[in-house]
């Protein structure tokens, strides 16, 4: 995004904790900026008497606290269907951008799957079952990574691979890389993903935003031998990562934003009390018991 955003934007990166990368032109709390991009409710609020056009706020997911938005924001954004039906604020859903050259297609996989990986730095009770697999495919090669064995280049692990196991950006990276998929780690397992499946797939955010079932390590094994080298999405996932279809969503959002609903905005943004996690929840509330009266 700071690459595709940068070729024909002013671009300055702020940090709410932590240091920022050496590559990036810091954020000017003196400076006047069009359109902040923000991610977590820590940084919302440290910004809110910042000179600034459109403030956009983006959840990525359903459980860290962080991703809870807080109110008075001039537009929401969801990375997927699951995360906007939990938030309480109308979102726009936008997909995760991908370093498209970092993940992409760099070797062919073989005609019957060989080698498997496990992508996981949570793994959880996933990772007793797919060791159990394991031992029922002894002529197939496993790999664990993440955690004590994290790596850096983790597009390696995905071109070693003829099959990946996890979920969400694990998922997507390796389908983009050409790799088949069970999505299945900690929140259990969701299946193969499969051209037909796709949809609810990108709905629960690829296993990463809905709790799924827990499979037998037979079941598991059955799974990875039906291997198929022919269902490759890559392509289709490519094009829905794009960092410039997604850069421009973001542009065309922070353009839609009325003048109106800006000035609500800094209406809510003067009282700190309104953009406290605490308030959202009260909405949700609210909204929640709207909706169960309506259904009544």
């Amino acid at each position: 995004m700071w690459d595709v955003l940068s070729e024909d934007h002013a671009v300055a990166l702020f940090v709410h904790s932590g240091r920022l990368p050496g590559w990036a032109q810091p954020f000017d709390p003196e400076a006047q900026y069009d359109v902040a991009l923000i991610n977590h409710f820590p940084a919302f609020r440290a910004l809110s008497n910042a000179s600034i056009g459109v403030r956009i706020v983006t959840s990525h997911g359903v459980i860290p606290a962080e991703e809870w938005p807080s109110w008075g924001a001039d537009a929401y954004v969801s990375v997927s269907e699951s995360v906007s039906r939990h938030i309480p604020f109308k979102s726009e859903i936008i997909r995760n951008p991908l370093d498209l050259e970092r993940f992409r297609p760099r070797s062919l996989v073989s005609s019957s799957v060989s080698r498997v990986a496990f992508v996981s730095n949570r793994q959880g009770d996933a990772r007793s079952i797919v060791d159990e697999a394991a031992c029922l495919l002894p002529e197939v090669e496993f790999r664990v990574v993440g955690g004590e064995t994290a790596v850096d280049d983790v597009e390696e692990v995905y071109d070693w691979a003829d099959l990946v196991i996890g979920i969400a950006r694990t998922a997507v990276e390796a389908l983009a890389c050409g790799r088949d998929v069970i999505a299945f780690d900690y929140c259990g397992f969701h299946g193969r993903v499969t051209k037909e499946n796709l949809a609810y797939m990108y709905d629960v955010n690829f296993g990463g935003h809905a709790q799924g079932r827990w499979p037998s390590a037979q079941e598991l094994a059955n799974e990875i031998a039906a291997f198929n080298p022919d269902a490759r999405l890559a392509e289709i996932i490519r094009s829905n990562h794009d960092p410039r279809r997604i850069a421009e969503a973001y542009i065309d959002l922070a353009n839609s934003v009325t003048r109106v609903r800006r000035l609500s905005g800094v209406l809510i943004r003067t009282i700190p009390q309104l953009t406290s996690p605490r308030i959202t929840t009260v909405i949700d509330k609210v909204k929640r018991g709207v909706r169960r009266s309506s259904k009544r």
